[in-house]
């Protein structure tokens, strides 16, 4: 009898743990399958020993994990020599394989860089055969921007949400047509397309877009990273997103880094972040972590609001100025009627 009770209990009970079980797989890493790697770094330098450690050294470098996401690597940093420039260096081969990848993990520590970001590559979405074009790299707003994407998002639903207007001015920069587009370009394109609607305020164009993605389409798993050579942003939902705040000589050197997995053989210092958390990271000061679902985004009325709230008025002038013509016609012919009384 109370075997029997229990059996009719279960799928209530599954259904209620359901929700819980969703999330904590989706960012439990041994139950996540990610799809790329990457990682990203901010200091005033990052130190030469940091950026080889994460790139070389450790078990769990992005070289290293190059093995598993076989698809090419990219890696990109600032030179502070030119104005917001970018230095970037990409392969075809697995980074686990290719010497030139090492060199180039070589190149970006000894260039005391203040920012650095690195991807390895499995693909999942557009052209394939050709070297990761992770990190994306775009200048918008005066600045040169770069981008790194670890997941998968419906190209359709961003195309959607880009528009075509946008799409047009703002084209991916990697195939030709939808099928050889990348999802992730397109994820880069529609949150700068964002931050510049929000008035440059990267923090308010993360949420909208990453809050208009999930709405849309929450199957989405949309980690990334991006900079504009000032602040590093890491944006976690539906893969693991860890970072790690160190400081050096006194507090004199502060580094943040950020990975989709910690490059050393235990987790150590870096703290795991939740669904929908954002991290910002500056040069000199501690990062700041916090919910895009808790950011207030101010909505801007858009162009179709803007052109029929103009109608509107236009409809509206031109009604008053039809009244007043009327009333000014009524008061003349009263003006005549007086006038014609009196003689």
């Amino acid at each position: 009898m109370h075997l029997s009770r229990i059996m009719l209990l279960f799928p209530l009970i599954l259904c209620l743990l359901a929700p819980c079980i969703l999330q904590f797989s989706s960012n439990a890493e041994a139950c996540g399958h990610h799809a790329c790697r990457l990682w990203g770094a901010i200091g005033e330098p990052i130190p030469a020993e940091i950026v080889q450690d994460h790139l070389l050294n450790m078990p769990n470098s992005l070289k290293a994990l190059g093995a598993s996401n076989r698809n090419g690597w990219g890696l990109a940093y600032y030179n502070c020599t030119i104005s917001n420039d970018t230095m970037v260096h990409r392969g075809r081969l697995p980074a686990s394989e290719d010497s030139a990848f090492d060199d180039a993990a070589k190149e970006t520590a000894d260039s005391e860089p203040q920012v650095a970001m690195g991807h390895v590559r499995m693909a999942t979405s557009g052209l394939i055969n050709i070297s990761d074009p992770h990190p994306f790299k775009r200048f918008k707003g005066g600045k040169w921007w770069l981008f790194a994407h670890n997941g998968g998002i419906s190209k359709t639903v961003l195309i959607g949400l880009i528009g075509e207007e946008y799409l047009n001015e703002n084209p991916p920069q990697v195939g030709n047509n939808t099928d050889q587009w990348i999802d992730s370009e397109l994820y880069f394109i529609y949150v700068l397309k964002c931050v510049e609607e929000q008035g440059w305020n990267v923090t308010r164009g993360i949420a909208e877009a990453t809050i208009a993605i999930h709405e849309k389409y929450n199957l989405a798993t949309m980690n990334f990273l991006l900079t504009n050579g000032e602040l590093l942003w890491g944006f976690c939902k539906g893969h693991s997103l860890y970072y790690c705040y160190a400081t050096q000589n006194g507090n004199s050197t502060q580094t943040t880094a950020i990975a989709s997995q910690y490059p050393s053989a235990t987790q150590g210092n870096w703290t795991l972040l939740d669904d929908f958390d954002l991290i910002e990271a500056s040069k000199n000061e501690p990062p700041k972590v916090s919910d895009v679902r808790l950011v207030s985004i101010p909505e801007y009325p858009t162009q179709t609001t803007v052109f029929a709230l103009f109608l509107t008025l236009v409809a509206i002038t031109l009604s008053l100025a039809v009244l007043l013509r009327k009333k000014r016609k009524r008061k003349l012919r009263r003006q005549s009627v007086l006038l014609e009384s009196t003689t």
